[in-house]
């Protein structure tokens, strides 16, 4: 299947999106698959090349890195989702000094329970901060600002079209309210989304030149109606269909916890510590 998935992308130049090694019972279970690890299954796949994105790649071994930096790939990195999860840290400062493009993104609804894109920012901000002394080895507010923006139109194939606002790209457009209190006093407004922003901030969103909220009022759909619209399926869904699936789910957890455990026992090549547990003097 994965190689009639790199046919598809040579034949019509389109990206490839691939969840790969957020945890790391998907580590353990590549070296019991196939003898390596994921990266390297995929490189002998010929799947290697900057038109693969990565979502996750938390567990990563120092030449898995090296191979995705040498074939131009790009990870997206998920914190808010991994944070949630507990599935680790991507090793996001070693796949940017290896050349690998690094998005930034959300997941899902269903793992990290929002799509903020502006709390994603503060999340990746902060969060790499916990690994290391060396403050150099951080990420500043400009890079997870670029992240978010120019390296996720690389990661699609979309640079030439968005990702940074100049003459002949399409206008995709927030405008954030000057006056909110994060932005005061006006200093620094990439340091101030990343720290002291959040969504409330936005007032008008445009897609391609084309207003879809103004002044937090989205002119697309009904929102209220959207919204009973929404918890009336919710609820529907909760009655009719989360007790039998909770059922299953407690049939299936001693299962799932022992294949957790014993993926726990089985060593793992990686080129930083995903769980960002330093030992103590």
């Amino acid at each position: 299947m994965l190689r009639e998935v790199k046919r598809l992308s040579d034949e019509r130049d389109v990206p490839i999106h691939s969840h790969v090694l957020e945890t790391r019972l998907q580590a353990v279970q590549a070296q019991m698959t196939h003898g390596k690890s994921l990266i390297e299954y995929l490189d002998e796949l010929g799947l290697l090349g900057p038109r693969l994105t990565l979502i996750h790649a938390i567990w990563l071994s120092a030449r898995d890195i090296d191979l995705l930096g040498t074939h131009g790939c790009s990870v997206v990195h998920n914190p808010l989702s991994n944070m949630k999860l507990g599935s680790g840290v991507c090793p996001v400062r070693r796949l940017l000094d290896a050349g690998v493009n690094v998005a930034l993104g959300t997941d899902g609804m269903t793992t990290s329970d929002t799509v903020d894109l502006i709390e994603a920012i503060r999340a990746a901000s902060l969060l790499h901060k916990i690994s290391g002394s060396d403050c150099a080895d951080w990420l500043s507010a400009d890079e997870v600002f670029d992240m978010a923006t120019i390296a996720g139109a690389r990661s699609g194939l979309m640079a030439h079209e968005l990702g940074t606002l100049e003459p002949g790209k399409r206008a995709d457009i927030i405008l954030l309210d000057r006056e909110a209190w994060g932005f005061l006093p006006h200093i620094d407004p990439v340091r101030q989304l990343a720290f002291a922003g959040n969504a409330e901030a936005v007032r008008t969103s445009m897609i391609n030149g084309r207003i879809v909220m103004r002044d937090r009022r989205i002119l697309t759909v009904d929102e209220r109606a959207l919204k009973a619209e929404f918890a009336e399926a919710a609820a529907g869904f909760w009655r009719d269909h989360v007790p039998a699936m909770r059922r299953g789910a407690k049939r299936l957890e001693p299962h799932m916890r022992e294949m957790c455990r014993r993926g726990q026992g089985q060593p793992v090549a990686v080129a930083a510590d995903p769980r960002r547990s330093s030992p103590i003097a």
